[in-house]
């Protein structure tokens, strides 16, 4: 099922030492410990511009003799659960991990760098290397068709059965894949609060940001995760990543910048 295998895991290994004092991984900064979390691959997965060039990282399962790379998929998540480019190329990103049953229909990609995704300051995309064009031009498809899936649906459907709902898919504490569904508490309707988290990440990104707010269930491992409503700007694994919990009432936010 295409909308299925756009959700994947992360598994970062390293935090980075340039992680500031009030940052929540300050304390692991320098430190080899595991970070779980859980991203989406992009919309649009490149494969006109295919080209090799020399695989450079030590811990490939082909290191044993030279060989090439052909291409990137990249993968939106969280910006917090990526620092830099030294997390990126300690974290390994696990695709069609959808049971325990199924371990081995796992693919493993390596990352390689990390870069703001332009279209949303909250989101980061890692880009991870693949030596399979194969692979490249299945995600491309798979990536393509959730798209459409999702533009199939009618407004009306969306408008009477599904505005009321907030579905994540997600990675819970790293292990298999998981769908939760749970009420839409506020839209995009947050007030402005002094003190807020959402006037902190304002401030950091230097955009107006929006917040959705939802009960549904979540759990270490699930930031990242694409939460899809029914509106029309809430469709799509694309448009929201789970973020965080308030830390008061337990409500679960995603944010995206006002355009």
């Amino acid at each position: 099922m295409p909308l299925a295998s756009i959700p994947l895991r992360i598994r970062v290994k390293h935090t980075s030492a340039k992680r500031s004092k009030d940052d929540p991984f300050h304390t692991f900064a320098g430190r080899s410990v595991y970070r779980g979390s859980t991203g989406c691959v992009a919309k649009t997965v490149d494969v006109e511009k295919i080209k090799e060039f020399p695989c450079d990282d030590d811990s490939c399962m082909l290191q044993s003799y030279k060989h090439s790379v052909f291409g990137f998929v990249d993968v939106h998540t969280n910006r917090h659960v990526l620092q830099d480019d030294t997390e990126a190329r300690s974290a390994e990103v696990d695709f069609f991990f959808d049971s325990p049953e199924n371990k081995m229909s796992v693919l493993t990609l390596k990352g390689h760098s990390v870069r703001v995704d332009s279209s949303n300051e909250e989101s980061i995309i890692l880009r991870c290397v693949t030596h399979d064009v194969g692979f490249l031009r299945k995600m491309a498809r798979l990536a393509e068709k959730a798209q459409e899936a999702g533009e199939a649906i009618p407004r009306s459907v969306k408008d009477c059965s599904m505005t009321d709902y907030a579905i994540a898919v997600s990675h819970p504490h790293g292990s298999a894949k998981a769908i939760s569904i749970g009420r839409l508490q506020q839209y995009r309707k947050a007030q402005e609060c002094p003190g807020s988290l959402k006037k902190l990440l304002r401030q950091v990104t230097g955009k107006r940001l929006r917040v959705t707010t939802y009960d549904t269930p979540t759990c270490h491992g699930c930031t990242g995760a694409p939460v899809i409503t029914g509106y029309d700007d809430g469709w799509g694994w694309w448009e929201m990543g789970h973020s965080t919990a308030d830390l008061n009432s337990g409500i679960n936010m995603a944010f995206t910048v006002q355009k």
